[in-house]
């Protein structure tokens, strides 16, 4: 025979339940990747597009060395690994150039999802955003959650706000201080220099001349390179002399030497400046 159960009982049995589903009931939260999707992406939209980019300019380096050292060099690990490098990198770069273009010609006649290998490995699928979509998130989210979510948006924004204008308050502020402190040293340095003979407080020791070498051994002929007393190959300038040598000379010379050859003046490889000068 069933159980009648009384309007008391009745109506605690609505309440548990009505408990019950508020309990289950969770607001909506954004989906955020798992570990393993971070990892990948991390790995395929970072690391290596990051470690292309470093072997290109790597590539370019070596291959720029190898063309200005005209002496066999020695044989050694190094060597060979360099070598081997210049060879086999420029048959990887075709194929990865090729592979994007691959997947972007499929991508734009619509046979691929992905305009790009690393997003196919990192699992990174583009779409577009459909009416069916944007209905159900509206229905997902309800009004408070997303009141919320713009919310915190909105103080997020006023919180980088205030710290880029703080910044610029405070780099204003030190840039400012910075010249008016310069400025009163300086006007003290005349106050207490007009009426005394005392040396001033800016004033530095002026540094020694370099050593004047003897340049009359320089070849009579321009056109020779003082270095090696052979017609100039790659006619290089030193900036900081305004002499002209042999680019392999004078970038050996610089190297071990850090100074100018025919005047002594320090000088470092960033002051060779090459000259490309018309056979006509």
């Amino acid at each position: 025979m069933p159980k009648v159960k009384r309007k008391e009982e009745i109506d605690n049995d609505e309440t548990l339940l009505g408990a019950t589903e508020r309990e289950t009931h969770k607001p909506f939260t954004f989906l955020h990747l798992s570990r393993s999707e971070r990892l990948r992406s991390l790995l395929f939209l970072v690391v290596v597009p990051y470690v292309k980019y470093r072997c290109d300019q790597l590539y370019e380096k070596m291959s720029l060395d190898q063309q200005n050292i005209s002496q066999p060099q020695s044989d050694s690990l190094k060597v060979r690994l360099c070598r081997a490098f210049l060879a086999i990198y420029p048959v990887i770069h075709m194929v990865w150039k090729g592979t994007l273009f691959a997947y972007q010609m499929a991508y734009v006649f619509g046979k691929s999802f992905h305009h790009s290998p690393l997003l196919r490995f990192s699992g990174v699928l583009l779409q577009n955003l459909t009416q069916s979509d944007i209905e159900s998130f509206s229905q997902i989210v309800d009004a408070p959650t997303l009141r919320q979510l713009l919310n915190e948006r909105r103080l997020k924004e006023l919180l980088l706000t205030l710290a880029v204008k703080s910044f610029s308050a405070v780099s204003l502020f030190l840039s400012t201080g910075l010249s008016v402190g310069i400025f009163f040293l300086q006007f003290l340095d005349w106050w207490y220099t007009r009426d005394h003979d005392a040396v001033s407080l800016l004033a530095l020791p002026k540094p020694d001349c370099p050593e004047q070498r003897d340049i009359s051994n320089l070849p009579k002929v321009v056109s020779i390179c003082p270095l090696c007393n052979k017609m100039r190959t790659n006619d290089t300038v030193l900036a900081v002399t305004g002499y002209v040598f042999c680019y392999p000379c004078i970038f050996r010379y610089v190297k071990e030497k850090g100074c100018c050859p025919v005047t002594g003046y320090p000088a470092t490889a960033d002051h060779l400046v090459r000259l490309f000068l018309s056979d006509v």
